[in-house]
């Protein structure tokens, strides 16, 4: 019987770390699977042309980062792409798979079925290394296919991910070991560290059942081992704890019952007096326990020992504190349980709705299965602006009242929770309160939204957006609803702060085609062109033609147009370094990455390019104003020199590293010519100037200044002088006769 509390309460123990580290890992995998998920990553990986492809992983290099920078729990992130043998970081992009550090991985990666696997760093000795354990997650896409044409690649750290709060809460001695289901690998999650070799081999015989309770011998003293498996992830969860401390703790309470029976028989019986003798020496050594248990000094075990009842209730009464100190460490934790898995129904589907019911109605959430479901989400605008003006706390209890006023008017008609993720957005789950066949129309769902924006707008000096997805079925279902308010939130970059969308308001898909992403390659073009010829007047233009364009797809999510728009100043950021300017190192591109995703609207966004331009712009100016004079002096001196020869602008431009329009526009500020023109001006005055002076041949005067071909020389000279070189040399020099000459 004791033997059975013992082993129910480490099974108590085990299941609540259980639950706290289930969710974390569902948490990895639901976010691995969302990714999977992904329509544009399905295309991708069918696809083996890289310039087909570079539009869809941009998107998909969004989302990325989106994961990668909202896990605590991920190290690094990837998806690897089978077909063309190249790896997509969350960080760094695209990039040929020979720079990946982890090729075992992708070793193992060719000999997977299609589902998902631990991995753990090879040739790292857990007994001796420092070196902390690389946990992988590899999912292989497509989700649904015999064939493998790439996969997801998370890499955890072991240390926040297998560290437990709870654990320090645990005795001194006690430990909660957490083992992979092959049984490879584990990790005590009081220090969030590997277990060593000798450590597995303790509990290895005992893996095989779903539960089991055993004692071992482990390091020098006697432990009570519990096991159980987890049904979700399948990983096993170890409790340890040292026998004498669970027999000690019980034996209290025997010998506690023993001296109230003996009081009892002292009151009534003559012989309580032998009975009470029998008794002492037994709290004698149940006062010594407790000391032990409590670290007291012989001297002050001596002093409880002359008070050996009140001693003993003190000690029960100090066992009945901790125990209920545990029990509020549990419910403190429950509103977190609760969060994550609101979050977690957020982003994975099933159809064991029963089930999701009941889990809600553990948390205190009484939802019924009957009424249908939908999301909304909740958005402050500029939100960057909200938390530089306001404190934590003047921004918690902004968010506050915007829960407690959406939940006040969203109650008179549906059942409410909120999700607060301490960041712009606050999600709604609404429940309708009675079973209904038919959809509320657009125009009821509608109305209390506009209701809560109204009442923020009047009650705080800050305006919110909302995006409404449409109504679902089922509890399980609910993550397309939560999928489509996303998605209707990202029109507000199209219609303005202060917007309310539903997501009947979106666009079909069908609609969308990849003329924007063409659009901007031909604008950027002319825009690299205009920079080389430092024809910014075309800049300007190009860039307001842009965002007219993108103002007409209002159907494509905002953040495509954000990226979109990044990548196009990057690039004209990075050109403009031929100019003169210097370039921008990988943290001040990390700066406009961030700068670009921050703003809510395509106004907000379009104006701050614009400005971002005329500011690049005017540096380039005076660059280009100090250098002209310099470069255009040099020019017409080469030219004067060696006009004669064959020479030519673009091989000037070549040897100065310059653009060749570049050159071309200063050449022709500082002469009023064209090069050409230039160089033709000077040959035809050394050729004037020959034909009057000299007694050389046409064709010879034609060959000094840089005409092989007699025709040539001919041809130009009279397209340029009206006349040909000897009838110029005629009329400028003409024949007279010499009075000593017979002729």
């Amino acid at each position: 019987m004791l033997q059975q509390e013992i082993d129910k309460s480490s099974l108590q123990v085990l299941e609540q770390t259980r639950r706290l580290m289930d969710y974390q890992l569902s948490n990895i995998d639901s976010m691995s699977i969302q990714l999977a998920n992904s329509d544009t990553l399905a295309k991708v990986m069918e696809m083996r042309d890289l310039d087909q492809m570079k539009p869809l992983i941009y998107q998909i290099q969004y989302h990325l980062r989106d994961f990668y920078i909202n896990s605590p729990y991920i190290d690094s992130l990837y998806v690897y792409y089978k077909n063309i043998n190249m790896l997509q970081s969350a960080i760094t992009g695209l990039e040929p798979i020979a720079h990946f550090e982890q090729k075992n991985i992708l070793s193992a990666f060719n000999k997977m079925n299609n589902e998902k696997q631990w991995f753990f760093s090879d040739g790292i000795n857990p007994n001796k290394s420092k070196n902390p354990l690389t946990v992988t997650l590899i999912r292989p896409l497509p989700l649904a296919s015999e064939h493998n044409t790439g996969a997801i690649i998370v890499n955890l750290n072991q240390q926040v991910l297998f560290k437990s709060p709870s654990a320090e809460l645990m005795r001194e001695g006690e430990q909660i070991w957490m083992l992979h289901p092959k049984g490879e690998y584990g990790f005590d999650i009081k220090r969030g560290e590997p277990l060593t070799a000798q450590e597995l081999k303790t509990v290895h015989p005992q893996l095989g059942k779903e539960m089991n309770n055993f004692d071992d011998h482990y390091r020098g003293k006697n432990y009570r081992f519990s096991i159980i498996t987890s049904p979700h992830t399948g990983w096993k969860y170890i409790y340890l704890v040292p026998t004498k401390v669970l027999y000690a703790h019980t034996k209290v309470n025997n010998w506690f019952i023993l001296m109230l029976l003996g009081i009892s028989i002292i009151i009534s019986l003559f012989f309580a007096v032998i009975i009470g003798k029998r008794i002492y020496k037994p709290i004698q050594s149940l006062v010594q326990m407790i000391g032990a248990k409590q670290n007291l000094s012989e001297k002050n075990l001596r002093m409880s020992s002359k008070r050996e009842f009140p001693f003993i209730q003190s000690a029960i009464e100090e066992f009945s504190e901790r125990k209920d100190e545990l029990e509020q460490e549990v419910q403190k934790n429950l509103p977190v349980m609760k969060q994550n898995f609101l979050t977690n129904m957020l982003q994975t589907k099933t159809d064991n709705h029963i089930e999701q019911i009941r889990k809600l109605r553990n948390y205190g959430i009484d939802f019924s299965s009957e009424g249908k479901y939908f999301v909304s989400i909740i958005s402050i605008d500029k939100y960057v602006d909200f938390v530089e003006n306001y404190t934590e706390i003047d921004q918690d209890l902004y968010r506050y009242f915007i829960e407690k006023i959406s939940e006040e008017i969203l109650t008179e008609k549906f059942r409410v929770i909120c999700i607060n993720n301490d960041n712009s957005d606050i999600v709604l789950i609404s429940n309708h309160y009675k079973k209904s066949n038919q959809k509320l129309s657009h125009e009821s769902l509608l109305q209390p939204f506009e209701t809560i924006s109204k009442q923020i707008a009047t009650h705080l000096d800050i305006t919110v957006s909302i995006g409404i997805g449409e109504e679902v079925g089922y509890i399980g279902h609910i993550i397309h609803s939560y999928q489509e308010a996303c998605r209707s939130l990202e029109l507000r970059a199209y219609k303005g702060n202060g917007s309310i969308i539903g997501s009947w308001q979106l666009a079909s898909d069908k609609n969308r085609n990849d003329s924007i992403f063409r659009k901007r390659r031909e604008l950027e073009y002319s825009m690299i062109n205009a920079l080389k010829s430092a024809n910014f007047t075309i800049i300007l233009q190009s860039l307001d033609e842009l965002f007219t364009f993108i103002k007409t797809f209002d159907n494509y999510p905002f953040s495509f147009a954000q990226h979109m728009i990044l990548e196009l100043v990057t690039s004209i950021t990075h050109k403009s370094s031929e100019l003169g300017l210097k370039d921008k190192s990988d943290e001040e591109d990390l700066d406009l990455y961030h700068t670009i995703t921050q703003f809510d609207t395509l106004v907000q966004l379009e104006n701050w390019v614009t400005k971002y331009m005329e500011d690049l712009i005017d540096v380039l100016k005076a660059q280009l104003t100090k250098e002209d004079l310099d470069i255009s002096t040099q020019i017409m001196e080469y030219v004067k020199k060696n006009y004669h020869n064959e020479i030519s602008l673009n091989g000037i431009a070549n040897e100065l590293s310059l653009d060749y329009a570049y050159i071309s526009r200063l050449f022709k500020q500082k002469t009023g010519m064209k090069f050409m023109e230039y160089v033709i001006s000077l040959r035809l005055a050394k050729a004037k100037d020959l034909l009057i002076h000299s007694s050389l041949s046409v064709k010879d005067i034609g060959k000094s200044v840089g005409y092989v071909n007699a025709h040539s020389f001919i041809r130009i000279f009279k397209k340029n002088e009206g006349t040909t070189p000897g009838k110029y040399r005629e009329k400028n020099n003409p024949k007279m006769l010499d009075p000593k000459d017979i002729y």
